[in-house]
C-alpha cells in the first residue's frame, strides 16, 4: 500500500486521505483496516460500521471487476474524505465501465453490494477518469467529524 498526501483543495474538506491497494483479495481488508484507524484517529461521529462495510464492499467490486479482467495491474486508489458532516469513500480502478446492480437470485451468494450501499442511506455515483483510463466509484455517507 502507498500513501499520498494532497493538499487541502476544498475549505469544507477537515480530513484527507489517499492510498493505493494491489488489486488483489487481500485488499479489500486491508482497506477496511486503514479507514478503521483513519476514521477513529479524525474522530469522525458516523456510523463506523456502516462505513466499514462499503469500504469492503467498494474494493471488493474493484478487485472482480477490475483486477481480475487486467491481469493485476494498475493498482487500485482508495481515497478518504470528510468534508464537512460527510464522509466520501472513493475507489478508482483501470476498468471503464460501471456494472449497476444486478437482480439477484434469493439463493445467490454475491451480488448484492451496490443495494446494501443503498439501504445503508449512502449515495453512490460513479465516473470516467479524466485521463479515459479506467472510473471512480464514489459513495457519501452522512456523518460528522468531532469538532476539536
Amino acid at each position: 500500500m502507498t500513501e499520498t498526501a494532497v493538499p487541502n483543495p476544498s475549505p469544507r474538506l477537515t480530513h484527507h486521505w489517499s492510498g493505493e491497494f494491489r488489486p488483489a483479495e487481500i485488499s479489500a481488508p486491508e482497506a477496511r483496516n486503514t479507514v478503521r484507524r483513519l476514521l477513529n484517529r479524525w474522530g469522525w461521529e458516523g456510523d463506523l460500521d456502516a462505513a466499514l462495510l462499503i469500504t469492503t464492499e467498494l474494493m471488493a467490486n474493484a478487485v472482480r471487476h477490475a483486477g481480475a479482467e487486467n491481469g493485476g495491474s494498475p493498482p487500485l486508489v482508495l481515497r478518504v474524505d470528510v468534508e464537512g458532516e460527510h464522509l466520501l469513500l472513493e475507489v478508482s480502478d483501470c476498468a471503464p465501465y460501471f456494472t449497476p446492480a444486478p437482480r439477484t437470485d434469493e439463493e445467490a451468494e454475491s451480488g448484492r453490494g451496490l443495494l446494501l450501499i443503498k439501504c445503508l442511506g449512502a449515495t453512490l455515483s460513479w465516473a470516467p477518469q479524466p485521463s479515459g483510463a479506467g472510473k471512480r466509484v464514489t459513495v457519501r455517507l452522512a456523518g460528522r467529524a468531532k469538532r476539536g
